[in-house]
């Protein structure tokens, strides 16, 4: 795998994450190499967010970035229309308020042959916390079902094989973990999920995130998804791929 010419980063902004794509272009273009295409996807903003999605920098060499705007959607739809926008073997969804480490791609490129899904590790980051950075996480390798029974599949951030993809998308019906939905479908389709050794994002943790104000995973909409899958696989793909058709 080369990220230079394999990878595209896409990343959704909704209106309370606008403020933080500055840091997240500056993450990119800080890279020791670039990916091949990063895509900003606004998602139904108001001329302030427009404004600072068309304002992010682009410097020469680094990651070329492109920014389209849509009328709001859910975000799993908003997901899904980004990463179909991409043309690279591998697509990850860098979420707006998360940033790169400087040598993420070389980490990330160190896993890739062996893996459809890259577990990325990161490192919390509390903004205005005295003591920096004191948490890390990094994940165990697991293939296909064994991904059920992992106490954590990969962190939202992880890169992933656009081919599983297409048969298994972002779960558009759900209110929020639509990258745990995600890594569900691609455990049924057998997976593999490989991590890296060090941390490669810093994943920000703030007071009016998504996650914050929805809850994480274990919502009732996603146990449904997880007994669906478990119990018939083809059944809870045509459902999924309806309700992204739909929506």
């Amino acid at each position: 795998m080369n990220p230079s010419t394999d990878l595209t980063i896409v990343t959704t902004v909704t209106s309370g994450y606008a403020k933080f794509l500055p840091e997240w272009a500056a993450s990119l273009a800080a890279l020791k190499s670039p990916a091949a295409v990063g895509i900003i996807l606004g998602n139904g903003l108001g001329k302030r967010g427009r404004d600072i999605c068309a304002a992010v920098e682009n410097p020469k060499g680094a990651t070329p970035l492109y920014y389209t705007d849509a009328a709001f959607m859910p975000c799993g739809q908003a997901r899904n229309l980004a990463v179909g926008s991409s043309a690279t073997r591998w697509v990850m969804h860098l979420d707006a308020d998360d940033t790169l480490l400087p040598d993420a791609l070389e980490t990330i490129a160190a896993v890739g042959d062996d893996a459809d899904v890259i577990q990325l590790g990161y490192e919390h980051w509390w903004p205005g916390n005295p003591h920096g950075y004191p948490r890390k996480r990094l994940y165990e390798a697991c293939t296909g079902l064994e991904a059920l029974d992992a106490k954590a599949i990969a962190s939202g951030c992880s890169p992933f094989r656009k081919s599983l993809w297409e048969q298994w998308r972002y779960p558009e019906q759900l209110e929020a973990s639509w990258d745990y939905g995600l890594w569900l479908g691609f455990a049924h389709l057998g997976a593999r999920f490989r991590p890296t050794k060090r941390p490669v994002f810093k994943y920000r943790q703030w007071g009016g995130s998504h996650w914050r104000r929805v809850g994480q995973h274990r919502h009732e909409n996603l146990l449904a998804l997880r007994r669906c899958l478990e119990a018939d696989f083809a059944g809870a793909q045509q459902v999924n791929l309806l309700l992204g058709a739909i929506s």
